[in-house]
């Protein structure tokens, strides 16, 4: 306990104090505290955007790629720092957060709990919510996972197939700054990588993180994530919860098959990461408590926390079209039209990345309404059913809305679950449902634990685990246009489609698969409907086995007209009637599934554009986890981005509405145009079609370009760039200056700005650099730098930007895989300035010595 010594001499000094079954107690689940010691509990909790439990309210922050879109170190240190103090407070010592999954593809469940799609820029981030944890004596960051975690379909046995150049140039080197941050812990992923499991992985974890990259603390496997006992002495140090570890781990050590040298390896990281975190001189309250006392965040961390969350979401909110609508003005204003179903309840994803019981929560339609008060008319629709799990993981057109749909006087289709295969005997559940909309997997079972915030219907919980279930649904028909409809199913498993009793579709699909029949509908008559399915293709049950999808259905259709619903009329009458009319658009993104499609789900695109049609001051606002196709982009007037936006969400959105916040928030991620751009385009597979493919081989064929990096090797415009976003004004780039120095001194890149408009603006300042000097291929352009200015009316200052070349993120240099080292070619290189990696406004050069 002398505090004078490092953290490794007082590690084995306590080590050398310890029982063998003290030792082993490290590793039960969750660790065994040694009061005698003052060895604490290692006790850890879940939630990448704040704390996860479902016992403590906690501050529901901005997702990561919001944190990702300040593009601003400051803010996820600030964020680190408060879900630590908030874990501390209710006695845990690890926290699972950030999660710094680099997004590949904008497929990927995941993603909006990351930090996009740059190695620079998605490392230093994270690295920055880590020092932010640090910064708390007594808790520990155990960042997520290392590395490549970039699909969820089949996550638990997916192969990512990449040479290594790719694995060191992109995965690896997102990770360094990460890593050079000293957290006490790191996550191993379910997902093979290059052949061998991520966490039973010796050149990931012994050559590469221990080895390479120096890493002092514990790796631990996500949940029960080893394949084998074998992955201890393949460089994981904990594997759990279920596995080989507490007594199970003392036999094999004491039976030879983990090496005591090893075992002391383990002991000797985790009790450094307790003393070099401060666990052991400020011990979380309970920590020697065999038992986590029932504790609460105090009112005045909360406190702090709501203003921190508040700013993160403002200054990562992206604008990404005005035509001089926004800031809206509420004293010009009489009206509003608020159109959304999510617009009076708790935006977020699903899974362990979500926050159960938000401390406090100001809805978008609260935040709007106390904004304008009692002077503007606000008139607040619908627009279409609620989102659910099943609108992502399964592709296809809108499944047919409820208002059109009719059994026993309710809106929806009655609904029979069967426990067998062939609809025999009584129902075990019988009840109405909104959509025939389901393929909820693992989620189904989050939804247990709160981790699932639609109000959709749940799977019954009794269809869990049941292999071959068979549901028939029944009811009406009402459409209310005329015209030619395509009507249809996707689906993984087998159904027959009946419309007033004449069978129109039968499909039998092993893998997921859409299939569609034309009829010609009359508006106002109702047509009977009947679907019978059965769940019983290869490796679909069960949503309980982790990455399987279990029953898995939409009923779906391709109206002639976008106001094709009684719930799209109503906000097309609200709009009409409205001096603004405001959508706030959204989709469910989450953990276990990755979504089928970047377009809007629940027919969003259709309600957009019909609102825009008549009102022309048209706002949409996206909540969404992602990217998404904008095909009504020319339609509106205005468009921001806020992501899923944490619990201060209806304030955030308000103030940016109304202009008592600016933008500045920047894209972390390219943004395709459409499906096609991201499938035929960039050659990026859809994963959800191999949602029952046990022998998944993702094969990274784009190598080093990733993200922005392949639009530009392939010549495609995204339809917003990496780093894209808009202010209320505009910054003229005027000068660049390229400060070479010799030695160990910093290159400086100066760029002279000037704020143009009339109002005050934060800018982005990115610096990119172009191919390296070498006969080797790079990318055309890669970040190097960005900084952050504001900018009076008028003012003009010179921006700075450091580039330091011997950093964690080794810049300006490539992997040489058949050296096996890192190469900084000599000579010159290109250097670009600009607001965006597509919005370059000046260009000078750089020389690499």
């Amino acid at each position: 306990m002398d505090t004078s010594l490092d953290a490794d001499a007082r590690a084995d000094l306590l080590a050398a104090a310890m029982t063998f079954d003290q030792k082993v107690g490290l590793f039960a689940n969750p660790g065994i505290p040694i009061p005698e010691l003052g060895v604490p509990s290692r006790r850890e909790k879940d939630g990448a955007n704040g704390l996860a439990s479902n016992a403590h309210e906690s501050t529901a922050f901005p997702s990561g790629v919001a944190m990702a879109s300040t593009w601003d170190t400051e803010m996820p240190y600030a964020f680190g720092a408060q879900g630590a103090q908030e874990a501390w407070e209710v006695g845990y010592s690890g926290w699972a957060a950030p999660a710094a999954d680099m997004t590949r593809s904008p497929y990927h469940g995941r993603q909006w709990s990351s930090y996009g799609e740059d190695p620079l820029l998605g490392g230093r981030l994270p690295a920055a919510v880590v020092e932010g944890v640090k910064s708390i004596d007594g808790v520990y960051a155990l960042p997520k996972h290392t590395v490549a975690n970039t699909q969820e379909s089949q996550r638990l046995t997916l192969n990512n197939v990449m040479d290594l150049r790719t694995l060191r140039e992109v995965y690896v080197r997102q990770w360094e700054p990460i890593i050079a941050a000293a957290p006490g812990a790191l996550m191993c992923a379910f997902p093979r990588l290059m052949g061998d499991y991520s966490c039973d992985h010796d050149l990931l974890n012994n050559q590469i993180i221990k080895g390479d990259l120096g890493f002092e603390g514990w790796i631990s496997s996500d949940y029960s994530a080893c394949e084998s006992v074998q992955a201890y002495n393949l460089g994981t140090d904990f594997c759990g919860p279920e596995g080989v570890n507490g007594e199970a781990l003392g036999q094999a050590v004491l039976d030879g098959v983990i090496p005591m040298e090893r075992f002391d390896d383990m002991v000797h990281r985790v009790l450094r990461t307790f003393f070099e975190d401060g666990l052991m001189d400020h011990l979380p309250p309970g920590a020697l408590e065999s038992v986590q006392p029932q504790l609460a965040v105090s009112e005045a961390t909360l406190a702090r926390g709501r203003e921190i969350a508040y700013r993160a979401g403002v200054e990562g909110s992206v604008l990404l079209k005005n035509d001089d609508i926004l800031p809206l003005d509420a004293n010009a204003i009489d009206s509003i039209a608020l159109i959304g179903e999510n617009t009076d309840r708790f935006l977020q994803g699903f899974g362990a990345d979500s926050i159960p019981l938000p401390a406090h929560v100001t809805t978008i339609q609260e935040g709007i309404e106390a904004r304008v008060g009692d002077g503007v008319t606000m008139t607040k629709v619908d627009g279409t059913d609620p989102l659910r799990v099943a609108d992502g993981s399964l592709p296809g057109p809108a499944p047919i809305p409820s208002s059109v749909l009719s059994a026993g006087g309710s809106s929806g289709l009655q609904a029979q679950w069967f426990t067998n295969p062939t609809w025999s005997g009584n129902p075990l559940v019988a009840r109405i449902e909104d959509q025939v909309n389901w393929g909820n997997g693992l989620p189904m079972v989050f939804a247990t634990f709160g981790s699932e915030t639609s109000p959709a219907p749940d799977v019954p919980p009794a269809f869990f685990a049941n292999p071959q279930p068979s549901i028939r649904w029944s009811g009406q028909l009402t459409p209310v246009a005329s015209g030619t409809y395509d009507l249809g199913l996707s689906l993984l498993g087998s159904a027959r489609l009946w419309v007033d009793g004449e069978e129109v579709l039968s499909v039998d699909a092993d893998r997921i698969d859409t299939q569609t029949v034309s009829l010609d509908l009359v508006a106002g008559q109702s047509y009977d409907v009947r679907i019978d399915y059965v769940a019983d293709a290869p490796n679909q049950c069960c949503g309980v086995a982790g990455n399987r999808i279990g029953p898995a259905i939409r009923l779906l259709w391709t109206p002639p007209v976008d106001d094709y619903s009684p719930q799209i009329q109503e906000a097309v009458e609200a709009a009409r009637n409205a001096d603004v009319a405001v959508v706030v658009a959204s989709e469910y993104l989450g953990e276990a599934i990755d979504r089928g499609s970047i377009t809007l789900p629940q027919g969003q695109d259709a309600l957009i554009r019909a609102v825009a049609a008549v009102n022309p001051n048209t706002v949409v606002v996206l909540a969404t986890g992602g990217a998404v196709a904008v095909p009504w982009l020319d339609d509106v007037a205005g468009l921001f981005e806020v992501w899923y936006p944490g619990q201060e969400q209806g304030r955030i959105v308000a103030s940016l509405l109304f202009g008592d916040e600016d933008f500045s928030g920047r894209l972390p991620q390219s943004w395709p145009v459409s499906d096609d751009q991201v499938v035929n385009g960039l050659g990026l597979t859809n994963p959800v079609y191999d949602i029952n493919n046990l022998n998944v081989q993702l094969q990274h064929d784009e190598g080093v370009y990733v993200g922005y990096k392949r639009y530009d090797q392939l010549g495609l415009e995204p339809q917003f760039a990496f780093g894209y976003g808009l202010t209320y004004s505009t910054v003229e780039y005027r000068r660049l200056q390229v400060q070479e120095r010799g030695g160990n001194q910093p290159a400086h890149i100066r760029v002279q700005v000037r704020n143009r408009g009339s109002v005050e603006v934060t800018e982005t300042v990115q610096i990119y650099h172009g191919a390296l000097p070498t006969s080797v291929d790079t990318p055309s352009r890669q970040l190097l730098g960005w900084d952050k200015v504001t900018l009076a009316p008028g003012q003009q200052r010179w921006v700075d930007i450091p580039i330091e070349l011997d950093t964690p993120e080794r810049l300006l240099s490539y992997f040489d895989a058949g050296r096996n080292e890192w190469v900084r070619p000599k000579g010159t290189v290109q250097i670009y300035a600009g607001a965006s990696e597509r919005d370059v406004r000046l260009t000078g050069s750089l020389r690499v010595r």
